[in-house]
């Protein structure tokens, strides 16, 4: 449909908006929900429920010839074999799961990986489609990894997904648990789910070279005078400029389906604002991007005073600022995976508070992958944040995770690799005046090789200080491992009061497990220190 047109046709229908009461749609699709348990459909026979039982090496795939009744597991000689809720790799073959589509729709992909025990190099851990991974982590410790970005992922009939366990160096003390669930939907296709306006129905075409933001801002607006949710089907839709959903709830048909596409670099965020604003089951992207200016607009979502937001399976790539930014709002940013982004990945400010970041992928972002922060010229800190389940860094240009300026914040059960300077960062700033930082709980994290930029002397997990006050941050049960200069390190000038560090452990620090210049250290069955 030629450009010209379909702005007429979406200016028309907007116009209508105020005088109808519901659009004319296609009567939704039944959806079918099914769940396949890795552990449940064990069989001896390779095929069953969906599941086969594989090994992976040097870049060729074969299923594993003998099946053992006796323990039960499929194995190849002794090494790879897997059982029915673990794996473990021999040092050239990685240990594959793997389940085949039966229907073309979306699955949601659930369950922690651990090791058996906290001994050896630990093993490396992804999830695949195909040729695509879409997620991985190294693991190294008995707490659970839970994979992140998987919330919501498009597969067609006979699409394989791969649970694939390699060696991380040495294949001692691989055993590995893991017992992930499929939950796979069919029949929604393209079809508006019940209770939704379709924004084809407004004039927006996938897949073409024009611009579908008149439709999609016809389509929001009509949603919210009806109380309707607003549906994006499958392919790319074009966003020339800002896009503000208000009040409603945004959702494609899964994160490799749905693209909103960016066009300018310099205004392309998708905007959340009001009560239960929402964005799910899409893919976010800029075409291009441009220097980095701290410009909102230039996020690609922005949450603005959203009280129970909730962005969930989205995958967001390029920004030339941040991912995901939180002003002054509370809700849950859950199951998304984000990257190449100029500012941080996931950045919560402004006062925020109640807000819940878990099970996300942030990679190789151009700052903090996550980060919590309070600027003393926005009155306060944000509060009441939990961090839990993410995997972060993988070349990310600054810290993994960071609270700079909040209260009450508890970071668990996340990993942390390969960021450029500290993995788990707790800070008050003056170089950036930031306010206090207290009561901060950093609990069963993993976090491995950083800072990857040596010289910067962080450590892999750092409080640091340089105005305001410290208090009351408390670090149990987290590991360090390979740090390039020390694994836990307390300093700076600021007022730094009782820091704990309770049943840690420290591996292979370069330059030593431990370095507290200040603050009130308390220690207690800490191991490697």
């Amino acid at each position: 449909m030629p450009t010209s047109l379909r702005t007429t046709t979406a200016a028309l229908v907007a116009g209508l908006v105020a005088l109808t009461t519901a659009v004319a749609a296609p009567p939704p699709a039944a959806a079918a929900t099914t769940t396949y348990s890795a552990s449940q459909g064990f069989s001896g026979t390779q095929g069953a429920s969906q599941w086969t039982y594989e090994s992976f090496a040097a870049g060729s795939q074969s299923r594993l010839t003998s099946y053992d009744a006796s323990f039960p597991r499929w194995r190849t000689g002794s090494y790879p074999w897997v059982s029915p809720d673990a794996l473990h790799p021999e040092t050239s073959s990685a240990a594959a799961r793997v389940w085949t589509a039966p229907a073309s729709g979306t699955v949601a992909i659930t369950g922690a990986v651990r090791k058996g025990d906290a001994v050896g190099d630990g093993v490396v851990a992804s999830i695949r489609a195909g040729s695509t991974t879409l997620w991985s982590s190294r693991v190294t410790g008995t707490s659970g990894v839970s994979p992140g970005g998987v919330g919501s992922v498009a597969v067609t009939a006979g699409q394989r997904i791969a649970f694939v366990v390699e060696a991380g160096g040495s294949m001692s003390n691989d055993h590995t648990f893991w017992n992930p669930t499929i939950t796979l939907t069919t029949g929604a296709g393209s079809t508006p789910p019940a209770g939704s306006l379709s924004v084809t129905a407004y004039g927006a075409v996938a897949d073409d070279a024009g611009d579908d933001l008149a439709a999609f801002r016809a389509t929001l607006a009509a949603a919210r005078q009806q109380g309707r949710s607003v549906w994006v089907p499958s392919g790319t839709f074009r966003l020339s400029d800002v896009l503000e959903v208000q009040g409603v709830v945004v959702r494609g048909a899964g994160q490799q389906a749905t693209t909103l596409l960016s066009t300018d670099p310099d205004r392309g965020s998708v905007d959340l604002r009001g009560a239960g604003a929402g964005l799910h089951d899409l893919r976010r992207e800029y075409a291009t991007t441009s220097v980095r200016d701290g410009k909102n607009e230039k996020n690609s979502i922005t949450v603005h005073d959203s009280p129970s937001f909730a962005i969930t399976g989205v995958h967001v790539v390029r920004a030339s600022t941040a991912g995901i930014y939180v002003d002054g709002s509370s809700g849950t940013i859950s199951g998304n995976r984000v990257e190449q982004t100029q500012a941080d990945g996931i950045h919560v400010t402004e006062q925020s508070s109640a807000v819940t970041i878990t099970d996300n992928d942030v990679v190789a972002t151009g700052d903090d992958c996550i980060a919590v922060v309070g600027y003393r010229y926005q009155g306060g800190p944000s509060r009441d944040i939990t961090i839990r389940g993410n995997d972060v860094g993988q070349g990310s240009q600054a810290r993994g995770i960071s609270v700079v300026g909040g209260e009450d914040v508890t970071i668990v059960d996340n990993h942390v690799e390969r960021s450029r300077m500290a993995g788990i960062y707790i800070s008050v700033e003056a170089e950036y005046d930031t306010v206090d930082t207290l009561r901060i709980d950093v609990l069963d994290n993993v976090v491995d090789s950083t800072p990857t930029n040596q010289p910067s002397g962080h450590a892999n997990v750092l409080v640091y200080g340089s105005q305001g006050r410290m208090d009351e941050i408390r670090f149990e049960r987290n590991l360090s491992v390979n740090a390039t200069n020390h694994a836990f390190g307390v300093w700076g000038g600021g007022s730094i009061e009782d820091v704990y560090f309770i049943g840690n452990e420290a591996r292979a620090a370069a330059a030593g497990a431990t370095k507290f210049e200040s603050g009130t250290i308390h220690r207690s069955g800490n191991i490697g220190f």
